[in-house]
Protein backbone atom coordinates (compact mmCIF):
# COMPACT_ATOMS: atom_id res chain seq x y z
CA UNK A 1 0.00 0.00 0.00
CA UNK A 2 2.86 2.37 0.72
CA UNK A 3 4.22 1.95 -2.83
CA UNK A 4 0.91 2.64 -4.57
CA UNK A 5 1.15 6.49 -4.53
CA UNK A 6 4.67 6.36 -5.95
CA UNK A 7 3.55 4.04 -8.78
CA UNK A 8 0.64 6.38 -9.57
CA UNK A 9 2.92 9.41 -9.63
CA UNK A 10 5.32 7.57 -11.97
CA UNK A 11 2.48 6.78 -14.39
CA UNK A 12 1.29 10.39 -14.30
CA UNK A 13 4.82 11.65 -15.06
CA UNK A 14 5.13 9.17 -17.92
CA UNK A 15 1.86 10.36 -19.45
CA UNK A 16 2.98 13.97 -19.12
CA UNK A 17 6.30 13.27 -20.86
CA UNK A 18 4.63 11.25 -23.63
CA UNK A 19 2.28 14.14 -24.45
CA UNK A 20 3.47 16.18 -27.48
CA UNK A 21 5.28 19.38 -26.58
CA UNK A 22 3.79 21.34 -29.52
CA UNK A 23 0.41 20.71 -31.06
CA UNK A 24 -0.84 22.46 -34.23
CA UNK A 25 -4.14 22.41 -36.03
CA UNK A 26 -4.56 22.41 -39.79
CA UNK A 27 -4.65 26.19 -40.05
CA UNK A 28 -1.39 26.54 -38.14
CA UNK A 29 0.27 23.91 -40.33
CA UNK A 30 -0.84 25.90 -43.38
CA UNK A 31 0.63 29.07 -41.87
CA UNK A 32 3.93 27.30 -41.16
CA UNK A 33 4.06 26.04 -44.76
CA UNK A 34 3.35 29.58 -45.98
CA UNK A 35 6.16 31.01 -43.84
CA UNK A 36 8.62 28.37 -45.07
CA UNK A 37 7.67 29.01 -48.70
CA UNK A 38 7.98 32.78 -48.29
CA UNK A 39 11.41 32.41 -46.69
CA UNK A 40 12.57 30.27 -49.62
CA UNK A 41 11.09 32.76 -52.09
CA UNK A 42 12.74 35.75 -50.42
CA UNK A 43 16.12 33.99 -50.32
CA UNK A 44 15.72 33.08 -54.00
CA UNK A 45 14.81 36.70 -54.76
CA UNK A 46 17.99 37.93 -53.03
CA UNK A 47 19.98 35.40 -55.06
CA UNK A 48 18.26 36.54 -58.27
CA UNK A 49 19.10 40.16 -57.50
CA UNK A 50 22.74 39.21 -56.91
CA UNK A 51 22.88 37.34 -60.24
CA UNK A 52 21.29 40.32 -62.01
CA UNK A 53 23.82 42.72 -60.48
CA UNK A 54 26.78 40.55 -61.53
CA UNK A 55 25.39 40.09 -65.05
CA UNK A 56 24.61 43.80 -65.44
CA UNK A 57 28.09 44.81 -64.26
CA UNK A 58 29.84 42.32 -66.56
CA UNK A 59 27.76 43.42 -69.56
CA UNK A 60 28.48 47.04 -68.75
CA UNK A 61 32.21 46.29 -68.65
CA UNK A 62 32.14 44.20 -71.82
CA UNK A 63 30.31 46.65 -74.07
CA UNK A 64 31.70 49.88 -72.60
CA UNK A 65 35.24 49.22 -71.37
CA UNK A 66 36.20 46.12 -73.36
CA UNK A 67 34.68 46.86 -76.77
CA UNK A 68 34.64 50.66 -76.93
CA UNK A 69 37.78 51.22 -74.89
CA UNK A 70 35.96 53.63 -72.59
CA UNK A 71 36.48 53.77 -68.87
CA UNK A 72 34.26 51.68 -66.62
CA UNK A 73 31.37 53.78 -65.26
CA UNK A 74 31.79 54.83 -61.67
CA UNK A 75 29.89 52.84 -59.02
CA UNK A 76 28.79 50.14 -61.45
CA UNK A 77 27.57 47.84 -58.67
CA UNK A 78 25.47 50.58 -57.07
CA UNK A 79 24.02 51.43 -60.48
CA UNK A 80 23.19 47.76 -61.07
CA UNK A 81 21.42 47.46 -57.71
CA UNK A 82 19.41 50.62 -58.39
CA UNK A 83 18.37 49.40 -61.85
CA UNK A 84 17.43 45.96 -60.52
CA UNK A 85 15.35 47.24 -57.60
CA UNK A 86 13.74 50.16 -59.44
CA UNK A 87 12.98 48.62 -62.84
CA UNK A 88 13.18 44.81 -62.62
CA UNK A 89 12.10 43.82 -59.10
CA UNK A 90 8.86 42.25 -60.36
CA UNK A 91 10.71 40.31 -63.06
CA UNK A 92 13.25 39.05 -60.51
CA UNK A 93 10.47 38.04 -58.11
CA UNK A 94 8.71 36.15 -60.93
CA UNK A 95 11.94 34.38 -61.86
CA UNK A 96 12.67 33.54 -58.23
CA UNK A 97 9.19 32.03 -57.89
CA UNK A 98 9.47 29.85 -61.01
CA UNK A 99 13.02 28.71 -60.27
CA UNK A 100 12.33 27.85 -56.62
CA UNK A 101 9.12 25.96 -57.45
CA UNK A 102 10.44 24.11 -60.50
CA UNK A 103 14.02 23.39 -59.36
CA UNK A 104 13.41 19.83 -58.14
CA UNK A 105 11.13 19.05 -61.09
CA UNK A 106 13.75 20.34 -63.56
CA UNK A 107 16.43 18.14 -62.01
CA UNK A 108 14.31 14.97 -62.16
CA UNK A 109 12.91 15.53 -65.66
CA UNK A 110 16.32 16.70 -66.88
CA UNK A 111 17.83 13.36 -65.92
CA UNK A 112 15.13 11.53 -67.92
CA UNK A 113 15.54 13.92 -70.88
CA UNK A 114 19.31 13.46 -71.05
CA UNK A 115 18.96 9.69 -70.75
CA UNK A 116 16.29 9.61 -73.47
CA UNK A 117 18.48 11.67 -75.82
CA UNK A 118 21.22 9.02 -75.66
CA UNK A 119 20.31 6.88 -78.68
CA UNK A 120 23.28 4.57 -78.19
CA UNK A 121 21.96 3.39 -74.84
CA UNK A 122 19.05 0.86 -75.05
CA UNK A 123 17.61 2.24 -71.81
CA UNK A 124 17.69 5.72 -73.31
CA UNK A 125 15.84 4.49 -76.40
CA UNK A 126 13.13 2.95 -74.21
CA UNK A 127 12.81 6.15 -72.16
CA UNK A 128 12.61 8.21 -75.32
CA UNK A 129 9.83 5.95 -76.64
CA UNK A 130 7.70 5.76 -73.50
CA UNK A 131 8.51 9.18 -71.97
CA UNK A 132 8.35 11.32 -75.09
CA UNK A 133 5.86 13.70 -73.51
CA UNK A 134 8.17 14.21 -70.53
CA UNK A 135 11.11 14.98 -72.79
CA UNK A 136 8.95 17.33 -74.87
CA UNK A 137 7.81 19.12 -71.69
CA UNK A 138 11.42 19.60 -70.61
CA UNK A 139 12.64 20.88 -73.98
CA UNK A 140 9.55 23.03 -74.51
CA UNK A 141 9.24 24.71 -71.11
CA UNK A 142 11.46 23.62 -68.22
CA UNK A 143 14.79 23.86 -70.03
CA UNK A 144 14.48 27.65 -70.23
CA UNK A 145 13.87 28.19 -66.50
CA UNK A 146 17.39 28.87 -65.20
CA UNK A 147 19.64 31.69 -64.11
CA UNK A 148 20.65 32.56 -67.68
CA UNK A 149 17.41 34.52 -67.97
CA UNK A 150 18.78 37.24 -65.69
CA UNK A 151 21.58 37.94 -68.17
CA UNK A 152 19.00 38.64 -70.87
CA UNK A 153 16.91 40.74 -68.48
CA UNK A 154 19.95 42.91 -67.81
CA UNK A 155 20.70 43.11 -71.54
CA UNK A 156 17.26 43.68 -73.09
CA UNK A 157 14.97 44.67 -70.18
CA UNK A 158 12.22 42.16 -70.98
CA UNK A 159 10.10 39.80 -68.90
CA UNK A 160 11.45 36.66 -67.30
CA UNK A 161 9.78 34.09 -69.57
CA UNK A 162 10.76 35.87 -72.79
CA UNK A 163 14.27 36.46 -71.44
CA UNK A 164 14.69 32.80 -70.47
CA UNK A 165 13.73 31.62 -73.95
CA UNK A 166 15.85 34.22 -75.73
CA UNK A 167 18.91 33.49 -73.56
CA UNK A 168 18.71 29.77 -74.40
CA UNK A 169 18.37 30.56 -78.10
CA UNK A 170 21.40 32.87 -78.03
CA UNK A 171 23.58 30.45 -76.08
CA UNK A 172 22.51 27.57 -78.34
CA UNK A 173 24.54 29.23 -81.11
CA UNK A 174 27.62 28.76 -78.92
CA UNK A 175 26.82 25.21 -77.82
CA UNK A 176 30.39 23.94 -78.12
CA UNK A 177 31.84 26.83 -76.15
CA UNK A 178 29.08 26.54 -73.55
CA UNK A 179 29.75 22.83 -73.08
CA UNK A 180 33.48 23.47 -72.69
CA UNK A 181 32.80 26.29 -70.23
CA UNK A 182 30.40 24.18 -68.17
CA UNK A 183 33.08 21.50 -67.96
CA UNK A 184 36.02 23.76 -67.14
CA UNK A 185 34.29 26.06 -64.66
CA UNK A 186 33.50 23.42 -61.99
CA UNK A 187 37.05 22.09 -62.26
CA UNK A 188 38.47 25.56 -61.67
CA UNK A 189 36.05 26.19 -58.81
CA UNK A 190 36.87 22.92 -57.06
CA UNK A 191 40.59 23.46 -57.62
CA UNK A 192 40.38 27.00 -56.27
CA UNK A 193 38.40 25.99 -53.20
CA UNK A 194 40.70 23.07 -52.48
CA UNK A 195 43.88 25.07 -53.06
CA UNK A 196 42.80 28.02 -50.91
CA UNK A 197 41.60 25.74 -48.10
CA UNK A 198 44.80 23.67 -48.21
CA UNK A 199 47.01 26.77 -48.26
CA UNK A 200 45.22 28.27 -45.26
CA UNK A 201 45.36 25.00 -43.34
CA UNK A 202 49.04 24.47 -44.13
CA UNK A 203 49.97 27.99 -43.06
CA UNK A 204 48.00 27.63 -39.82
CA UNK A 205 49.61 24.28 -39.01
CA UNK A 206 53.11 25.63 -39.74
CA UNK A 207 52.57 28.62 -37.46
CA UNK A 208 51.13 26.43 -34.71
CA UNK A 209 54.09 24.04 -34.81
CA UNK A 210 57.03 26.32 -35.66
CA UNK A 211 56.25 29.78 -34.28
CA UNK A 212 57.46 30.09 -30.62
CA UNK A 213 54.45 32.21 -29.75
CA UNK A 214 52.13 29.27 -30.48
CA UNK A 215 54.27 26.18 -29.87
CA UNK A 216 55.94 27.17 -26.56
CA UNK A 217 53.94 25.69 -23.62
CA UNK A 218 54.88 28.66 -21.44
CA UNK A 219 53.47 31.16 -23.92
CA UNK A 220 50.14 32.86 -23.32
CA UNK A 221 49.05 31.97 -26.89
CA UNK A 222 50.15 28.33 -26.78
CA UNK A 223 48.09 26.07 -29.07
CA UNK A 224 47.48 22.77 -27.37
CA UNK A 225 45.76 21.04 -30.31
CA UNK A 226 47.12 22.20 -33.71
CA UNK A 227 45.01 19.67 -35.62
CA UNK A 228 41.69 21.18 -34.52
CA UNK A 229 42.92 24.67 -35.27
CA UNK A 230 44.10 23.55 -38.71
CA UNK A 231 40.70 22.02 -39.49
CA UNK A 232 38.93 25.19 -38.37
CA UNK A 233 41.24 27.29 -40.56
CA UNK A 234 40.54 25.09 -43.58
CA UNK A 235 36.76 25.46 -43.11
CA UNK A 236 37.10 29.22 -42.65
CA UNK A 237 39.21 29.58 -45.80
CA UNK A 238 36.66 27.51 -47.73
CA UNK A 239 33.80 29.76 -46.60
CA UNK A 240 35.73 32.92 -47.49
CA UNK A 241 36.72 31.64 -50.95
CA UNK A 242 33.30 30.27 -51.89
CA UNK A 243 31.54 33.61 -52.74
CA UNK A 244 34.37 34.71 -55.05
CA UNK A 245 34.50 31.42 -56.93
CA UNK A 246 30.71 31.30 -57.11
CA UNK A 247 30.77 34.70 -58.86
CA UNK A 248 33.40 33.32 -61.24
CA UNK A 249 30.79 30.94 -62.67
CA UNK A 250 28.29 33.73 -63.30
CA UNK A 251 30.94 36.04 -64.78
CA UNK A 252 32.13 33.36 -67.20
CA UNK A 253 28.58 32.59 -68.35
CA UNK A 254 27.82 36.29 -68.82
CA UNK A 255 30.96 36.90 -70.90
CA UNK A 256 30.03 33.98 -73.15
CA UNK A 257 26.51 35.40 -73.46
CA UNK A 258 27.93 38.81 -74.43
CA UNK A 259 30.12 37.22 -77.10
CA UNK A 260 27.17 35.24 -78.49
CA UNK A 261 24.93 38.34 -78.46
CA UNK A 262 27.53 40.43 -80.26
CA UNK A 263 28.04 37.76 -82.92
CA UNK A 264 24.26 37.46 -83.40
CA UNK A 265 23.87 41.22 -83.82
CA UNK A 266 26.69 41.37 -86.34
CA UNK A 267 25.16 38.50 -88.30
CA UNK A 268 21.77 40.20 -88.32
CA UNK A 269 23.41 43.46 -89.46
CA UNK A 270 25.11 41.70 -92.37
CA UNK A 271 21.82 40.06 -93.35
CA UNK A 272 20.07 43.45 -93.38
CA UNK A 273 22.85 44.91 -95.57
CA UNK A 274 22.51 41.97 -97.97
CA UNK A 275 18.76 42.51 -98.17
CA UNK A 276 19.28 46.21 -98.97
CA UNK A 277 21.77 45.35 -101.71
CA UNK A 278 19.39 42.77 -103.14
CA UNK A 279 16.56 45.32 -103.16
CA UNK A 280 18.71 47.90 -104.94
CA UNK A 281 19.72 45.34 -107.57
CA UNK A 282 16.07 44.41 -108.07
CA UNK A 283 15.09 48.06 -108.59
CA UNK A 284 17.98 48.59 -111.01
CA UNK A 285 17.03 45.54 -113.05
CA UNK A 286 13.39 46.58 -113.25
CA UNK A 287 13.74 50.30 -113.97
CA UNK A 288 17.27 50.48 -115.37
CA UNK A 289 20.18 52.42 -113.94
CA UNK A 290 21.22 52.61 -110.31
CA UNK A 291 19.21 54.55 -107.76
CA UNK A 292 20.82 56.18 -104.75
CA UNK A 293 18.92 55.68 -101.55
Amino acid sequence: PALAPRRTAHFALTDEVARPFLEFDNQEYAMLAYYVFMMIWILELCHALSLFVVAYTVELWYFEAHEKGASMPCCGLCRAYCVGVEHHLGTLACGAFFISVLRLLRIVIGVFARAASDTENPLGVCLGYFCGCVVHCFTRWLEYVNKNAYMDVAMNSIGFCAAAKHACEVLAREAVAEAALNTATPVLQISGLGGISAAGALLTFALARCCPMFCDPTSEHYVRDPASLTAAAAVLCFLVAWPFLHIFDTVADTILYCIATEALRKRQGHEEDDEDDHFECLVSSCFGGRHEW
